[in-house]
């Protein structure tokens, strides 16, 4: 009789474990949650690999051209780009650094219509890591601007740099 109430109650366990389990949603959340943050480096890949190669393609497309300017507030900012691609590749050398409630934010300018580009991502070893904008039109030029932490839907300050994409 002793065995069997000790199985009974092993039983009784295994089924509140396996029903807690199985249909607690905190347990099925994190099964969720870790099956997405396993798929999300093989996402972040292929993003990376489609920048990289869209990147390429601005450097090899045979209207390609390079533009290096100096910003109002140190260091340089160059821009390659592309007129059949429609796209640019900007990247900055020695911007001085800024306190965490601001960022560097890049534009594609034109009169009356700034469209939002990026947030500069943060320099190592001085530099920034290139920023690729597409869909450019003649007479567009590329802007930084510093703004709050975030960015914002429009410049809120004087640019520091512009770069007319002429050529």
């Amino acid at each position: 009789r002793k065995s069997t109430r000790l199985n009974s109650s092993h039983l009784v366990i295994s089924y509140a474990v396996f029903f807690f389990f199985f249909f607690n949603d905190t347990a099925t959340t994190e099964i969720y949650t870790l099956s997405l943050h396993d798929a999300l480096p093989i996402c972040h890949l292929d993003h990376v690999q489609a920048q990289e190669q869209a990147i390429e393609g601005v450097l090899n497309a045979p209207d390609a051209r390079i533009v290096t300017h100096r910003t109002s507030v140190g260091g340089t900012a160059t821009v390659v780009f592309s007129r059949s691609s429609r796209k640019m590749i900007f990247m900055t050398a020695g911007l001085p650094p800024l306190p965490a409630s601001k960022v560097y934010e890049l534009w594609v300018m034109a009169p009356g219509n700034n469209r939002r580009a990026g947030l500069l991502p943060a320099p190592s070893g001085g530099r920034t890591a290139p920023l690729l904008a597409a869909d450019l039109v003649p007479g567009e030029q590329a802007g930084v601007t510093v703004e709050p932490a975030g960015g914002t839907a429009q410049p809120t300050t004087t640019p520091i740099l512009q770069i007319p994409l002429v050529g």
